[in-house]
């Protein structure tokens, strides 16, 4: 299942991103990726789910823990939505705002807040090699096709929670070979004054609890 952890629980989810990453005090990693559909045909408003690259898909946002498995999954907004979009309107953005959730130098920050996104990355790369309809694209109703990615979710959190592992490795090299070929990921060229503030008061958080 897809769910996020109790307070023992998040213990160790910190202590290993901690020692994967040497980021303290994260309780997840975060990202969102795109789905591809096939033809919304009939789905009201089809063009808005045709992404800035120019394919039908509908966007899974995710949070991962250091082993790469599901904490929480928001699937089925349009592939037109910007990332941010998708956080504001998500039950994750929700549970934050209302605090139910716990909220050195920039080179070093920067270093390892690169580690722990790979995480989530890898975590898409190793879903979509898993589920091959996640790449190629999925041709039933968009209100289908986001049960379908949660569905994947939920079994690809099954392997991993079942230590399954084994079965990952071959996958997981192919991402990362794929991935440091081609140097390209999915970013958002936005940026802002206050933005880059708040990356500053949370580096100065994370490296000094260090």
């Amino acid at each position: 299942m897809v769910y996020w952890p109790g307070p023992a629980e998040m213990e160790r989810v910190s202590a290993h991103f901690f020692r994967k990453c040497g980021l303290p005090n994260c309780q997840g990693a975060i990202d969102g990726s795109h789905i591809p559909v096939r033809g919304p045909g009939g789905e009201q408003h089809q063009g808005d789910y045709s992404n800035r690259k120019q394919y039908y898909s509908i966007v899974l946002q995710a949070v991962v823990d250091a082993d790469g498995a599901f904490l929480d999954t928001f699937v089925g907004f349009p592939g037109s939505c910007h990332d941010r979009r998708v956080l504001q309107v998500s039950p994750f953005y929700d549970n934050v705002q209302a605090g139910n959730f716990l909220a050195g130098p920039e080179r070093l920050f920067t270093d390892r807040q690169i580690r722990g996104r790979l995480v989530v990355e890898q975590s898409f790369g190793i879903l979509k090699a898993r589920f091959r309809i996640l790449e190629t694209g999925i041709t039933s109703s968009i209100t289908w096709a986001a049960t379908l990615v949660q569905a994947c979710c939920v079994l690809h959190n099954y392997l991993i929670r079942n230590r399954l592992q084994g079965l990952d490795r071959n996958i997981r090299d192919q991402h990362m070979r794929q991935r440091s070929s081609s140097g390209v990921r999915e970013h958002s060229s936005e940026s802002s004054h206050s933005g880059q503030r708040i990356r500053d008061a949370l580096a100065d958080y994370l490296i000094s609890t260090n």
